[in-house]
């Protein structure tokens, strides 16, 4: 079934599809994801970090950020963690895995293309635990905090392995053309 999935993930990668995933998720970047962050900062009239924006994201690190956020901002950041960072990982996910389905179509490294889809997974999991820190701070159990943290750094650990991925991938399919152009 995997196979079958990963098959399909390769039929589906065409130039065509990989340019308009590209155009969404830079729409997201662009449109909804720095005009979100922005929003949440000027709720609180000072520079934030982005608790999930954290590679490492320890307790001790969540609670130190969540300090600098007013209840404004913190209310503001539940509700786009519920809608808007609920498609980001989805644009980013789609144009990732077929981004490598297409670069190692009929590879036995294929099975890379899962990673971005696992990232999102644990994207999701990861908005699951910061929603309720946010929405119970500063009386959120320290389970809520570890959970953050244990995703974030999973996540971020997939999306690493991803970007290696791609780039590998970019080098497999560009270095045979340049080759053969020097000929």
């Amino acid at each position: 079934m995997l196979k079958r999935f990963i098959l399909w993930l390769q039929e589906m990668a065409r130039p065509g599809l990989l340019l308009r995933l590209t155009l969404f998720y830079l729409s997201m970047v662009l449109l909804v994801m720095q005009p979100g962050a922005a929003r949440i900062e000027a709720l609180s009239e000072k520079s934030l970090r982005i608790l999930d924006l954290q590679f490492g994201l320890s307790p001790a690190l969540a609670l130190e950020i969540l300090a600098d956020y007013s209840q404004a901002s913190r209310d503001a950041a539940a509700a786009f963690l519920v809608w808007a960072d609920t498609i980001y990982p989805l644009s980013y996910a789609a144009l990732l895995a077929l981004l490598l389905a297409f670069l190692f179509r009929g590879r036995k490294w294929a099975y890379l293309s899962l990673f971005p889809l696992l990232a999102a997974l644990v994207d999701f999991c990861e908005n699951f635990f910061l929603y309720q820190l946010l929405t119970e701070y500063p009386e959120a159990p320290h389970s809520i905090l570890l959970g953050a943290s244990i995703c974030n750094t999973l996540k971020w650990s997939l999306i690493g392995v991803t970007g290696v991925a791609v780039i590998a991938g970019l080098i497999r399919r560009l270095i045979p053309k340049m080759l053969e152009q020097g000929d």
